[in-house]
């Protein structure tokens, strides 16, 4: 599943505009916000480079990195980051990647016919085993 930001591509083939980025973190933030995760949220762009990182009041710093990673995965794979979680039973290689993670939480962004972006939301460690509604 590669995201569209509502059925809507959210740029052209080569960027997502940041009012696009933003407004994606923003989302993220409230609907986790309204299900009492406390999050960090990046959007990164095709090449895994920080167009917008956000974090939650209540959320801890290291869901910052781990926002970021989750992104950065799902950009460089252009595949959601549960996918590769489910791959990497069977090709444990992905978990040794540097700066990739594989939790879920990551996912690419589509515009214009191909990924043009990724986003990663990261909960507290304490909330673990709870789905993030993503």
């Amino acid at each position: 599943m590669v995201s569209t930001l509502q059925g809507k591509p959210p740029g052209n083939s080569h960027c997502l505009p940041l009012a696009s980025a933003r407004k994606a973190a923003d989302t993220s933030i409230a609907a986790c916000k309204t299900k009492g995760y406390p999050v960090s949220v990046t959007v990164v762009d095709r090449d895994g480079v920080v167009i917008v990182q956000e974090r939650a009041d209540t959320a801890t710093g290291a869901t910052l990195a781990v926002s970021q990673q989750k992104a950065y995965t799902a950009a460089g794979f252009q595949t959601p980051t549960d996918v590769l979680q489910k791959l990497a039973t069977t090709q444990p290689g992905f978990t040794a990647i540097p700066g990739f993670v594989i939790l879920p939480g990551g996912l690419p962004i589509a515009g214009g016919g191909s990924v043009v972006a990724a986003i990663g939301v990261a909960e507290e460690m304490r909330q673990r085993g709870r789905a993030v509604p993503f």
